[in-house]
């Protein structure tokens, strides 16, 4: 028998330990449609190590990945994390980070990864801009777990209605009225980032008596997410947009008699619409995927793997939205020039700072319209105002450098030691702190420099 204690630690015999550098905590409702979502298993991954989610993705993800150090920033965590759900980059960054740092192979099944296939990275309708949560599924969790957790459905805009409990899915809290950060400051999910109550609620509390929501008015788009997210697990192995593709040109072909026109006037749809999906090569937003489920009464999945037999059926009745839309406005000819030959005397001058909403709201676009009209003008905007926003940028730190420099060499022609706490002192008459990284660096320099007196 090989004891430890007998071998070397270079021996070949020693058995090798793989150790993760986080702990390999086991995701919340795998393989089940209320599987957990990323930004919550990184919010309990952060609790099980008791640091802020906010620490744990800026400095030991950070340190993983520089990418995603870069990330890190109060915007972003407030705002732009709700894409770590989707099935773009950062949720490709952070999915694989967590599974190096925890050594699991597992992660990315807790975003909408898996169907990168088929749903485009941006489109209307898909992850939701404000986190979600259900109040009684907070409470029930904590009755069983001691924990919480977000499922990945939450994340999901068309997701309105909790199937469990009958009520509307919350983004506000119920005691401050303000939304949530996708990354809170601390690690509990079910926790007010900013008035610190607790955002579960009881199946009997007054609070919630008028949220519930009626099952018709949703058309039962929860109901198929659930069912989409139940086969996450084997759905990157199994559905593809080509599997899709074909699927619509059979249902075209054997119910519509190879028109595309009737399919999309039978979904709703601008008849134009398969078009960019079979011709183009485009995917399939997920609004429209849900659409198609509910339509022909099939599970999504079974569409998009081409699982769908012969006993399909067209819509009986109208396919509602998933998603209400604002209508899009249109513009003659004539109004395009007009408004063309202003919107570039104005980019033109050299003092335009003006962002896309801005520019556009004299002509009663937003910058969804301004982008579809005028997609040249709108990257020259673009591009001008990230020019302002870096000069501006520049100028700060120039002036936050003369402001330290100016402290330090007050104090030395003064004779006074230009200690942390006296250039502080100094410094923060202008709003600055050597607390801050970049402006302890630039004292460090201005210390150097400048001799101190003897």
């Amino acid at each position: 028998m090989l004891l430890l204690e007998d071998t070397s630690p270079n021996d070949s015999g020693m058995p090798k330990l793989n150790r993760s550098v986080l702990y390999n905590i086991v995701p919340m409702q795998m393989n089940s449609h209320r599987q957990e979502s990323l930004t919550s298993y990184l919010i309990r991954l952060a609790r099980a190590h008791c640091i802020s989610p906010r620490d744990l993705i800026k400095y030991v993800f950070g340190k993983e990945d520089a990418a995603i150090r870069k990330l890190a920033d109060n915007t972003f965590y407030t705002r732009y994390a709700a894409t770590i759900n989707g099935l773009g980059r950062n949720a490709k960054l952070l999915a694989a980070a967590a599974n190096q740092l925890t050594s699991r192979t597992d992660l990315h099944i807790l975003t909408m990864l898996p169907w990168a296939d088929i749903i485009p990275e941006q489109s209307e309708g898909f992850i939701a801009r404000r986190p979600r949560w259900c109040p009684m599924c907070f409470h029930d969790q904590l009755n069983e777990n001691n924990e919480t957790y977000t499922p990945l459905l939450w994340a999901l805009t068309p997701y309105r209605r909790c199937v469990v409990h009958g009520c509307a899915i919350e983004e506000t809290c119920a005691c401050c009225g303000k939304a949530q950060a996708f990354v809170p400051r601390i690690a509990d999910a079910s926790i007010c980032d900013h008035c610190r109550t607790s955002l579960a609620r009881s199946n009997d509390a007054s609070a919630i008596l008028n949220s519930h929501v009626d099952a018709n008015r949703t058309q039962g788009y929860e109901e198929i997410l659930e069912a989409m997210l139940h086969e996450q697990t084997r759905v990157q192995k199994t559905v593809k947009r080509d599997f899709l593709c074909n699927t619509l040109k059979c249902i075209v072909t054997e119910q519509f008699q190879g028109k595309r026109a009737g399919l999309c006037h039978a979904m709703g749809w601008n008849k134009w619409a398969l078009n960019g999906w079979l011709d183009k090569g485009e995917r399939v937003s997920l609004p429209k995927l849900l659409q198609l489920g509910h339509g022909f009464s099939t599970p999504v999945v079974d569409l998009c793997a081409g699982r769908t037999g012969p006993s399909l059926r067209p819509p009986q009745s109208k396919v509602g939205q998933v998603v209400s839309r604002a209508r899009r406005p249109q513009l003659t000819q004539q109004q395009r020039g007009q408004y063309f030959r202003e919107l570039d005397t104005k980019v033109s001058r050299e003092s335009f700072t003006t962002s896309m909403r801005e520019a556009g709201l004299p002509y009663g676009l937003g910058r969804s319209a301004l982008r579809y009209w005028f997609p040249d003008l709108c990257q020259r905007i673009s591009e001008r105002r990230t020019r302002a926003f870096r000069l501006a940028a520049q100028s700060a730190a120039a002036e936050r450098v003369r402001f330290v420099r100016a402290a330090v060499a007050t104090l030395v022609s003064a004779g006074i030691d230009p200690t942390r706490r006296k250039v502080d002192q100094e410094i923060k008459k202008h709003g600055l702190a050597l607390a801050r990284p970049e402006i302890f660096q630039e004292y460090l320099k201005a210390v150097c420099e400048i001799s101190r007196p003897t």
